[in-house]
């Protein structure tokens, strides 16, 4: 059984993935304007930057996990490191939302009837398995749910490539008419639509060599289909991410499709740097989950305050320096917590 080496360009991606997904998260306390067609380019670009953690996650849980894979400790594992982490922050914001705020989503957490069950422990429930209580969290019961489906990956894995490849085509078939769903409020739906990113994640580490031969010299092609799938959605007035509901048949998710081929251009770029270590990004990535998990705290605040800048003046500029301001105070949090806790740290932030 040989040991698995660190791998400095995913643990770079994973850094770059993360300060995408503040920067999304924090566009609307930035007050940043889609009043132009630039801007609406480079924010498709940037909108969706989830499915990069989940390719990630893939490619990961094959790289990682799949030698010795045990259900028992990898669900363990997960448990204490992401879900036991979630259920700690959620507490006071879900009991801010039923006890304060019980009709802030337009009844869609009131069940209709009175007393304890109805009013409170339901609702309390129901805000845990959707997320719905903080920007972002919603992917902890959906990253939660992919975990409890290893075994699925696992068969995927011992698959013949004939059949991965066939079983990707087709789920992938299936998201782009999909979509994410409203609100992100189904894990389910998300489940299904982020299911083949996780697969191609899984297979780029099967084949990685086979991959980077097949795309090597093919860089700038990979760059050139990003900008065009982006382009191609301001063009025809999709900007953004696709959200409906599960059933209903639209257009095609064409920022799904975008978002795989970021995956991989980003993945072969770091890979040809492999050797090229950067401490901030090191960084970044060790305190990724614990930075998910307290940004979104940081951006309400910023709401509330609005640092100092009206929502007339959002600029790039001022989304840039939110996200620098935002992820330094996380990691300055995550640091702080870990030197007052230590390792029990981890079920408290994920770091």
């Amino acid at each position: 059984m040989t040991k698995k080496v660190y791998l400095n360009s995913f643990g770079n991606f994973r850094a770059i993935a993360i300060i995408l997904i503040v920067t999304v998260h924090t566009i609307g306390a930035s007050g940043l304007k889609n009043d132009s067609v630039l801007d609406a380019f480079f924010l498709n670009i940037i909108l969706g930057s989830t499915s990069l953690f989940v390719f990630i996650s893939g490619y990961m849980f094959h790289y990682v996990f799949y030698e010795k894979f045990s259900y028992g400790r990898f669900i363990k594992g997960k448990i204490k490191t992401v879900f036991i982490p979630y259920l700690v922050l959620g507490f006071l914001p879900i009991l801010t939302w039923v006890f304060f705020r019980p009709n802030a989503y337009n009844g869609d957490y009131n069940f209709g009837f009175n007393g304890l069950l109805g009013e409170y422990l339901l609702p309390i429930v129901k805000y845990y398995s959707t997320g719905q209580f903080m920007t972002a969290y919603w992917y902890i019961p959906f990253a939660m749910l992919i975990f409890l489906l290893s075994p699925v990956f696992v068969l995927f894995i011992r698959f013949s490539l004939t059949n991965r490849m066939v079983i990707i085509f087709l789920f992938s078939g299936v998201s782009c008419f999909l979509h994410r769903s409203i609100l992100n409020e189904n894990i389910f739906q998300n489940a299904l639509y982020f299911f083949p990113i996780y697969l191609i994640g899984i297979s780029f580490s099967m084949h990685k060599e086979s991959v980077l031969i097949f795309f090597k010299g093919k860089g700038f092609f990979l760059f050139t289909l990003v900008v065009l799938f982006s382009y191609i959605q301001v063009v025809t007035g999709n900007n953004g991410i696709y959200t409906k509901d599960a059933l209903i048949i639209t257009k095609i998710d064409i920022m799904f499709i975008q978002k795989i081929l970021l995956c991989f251009l980003i993945s072969l770029f770091l890979i040809k740097y492999e050797s090229r270590k950067s401490l901030i990004l090191t960084k970044i990535s060790e305190m990724s989950f614990s930075i998910y998990f307290i940004h979104p705290f940081l951006l309400f605040a910023a709401y509330k305050v609005n640092f100092g800048f009206s929502k007339d003046e959002g600029s790039w500029l001022t989304l840039f320096l939110m996200v620098f301001m935002v992820i330094s105070l996380c990691c300055f949090i995550s640091v702080g917590v870990k030197f007052l806790l230590g390792a029990r740290s981890r079920y408290f932030i994920g770091y």
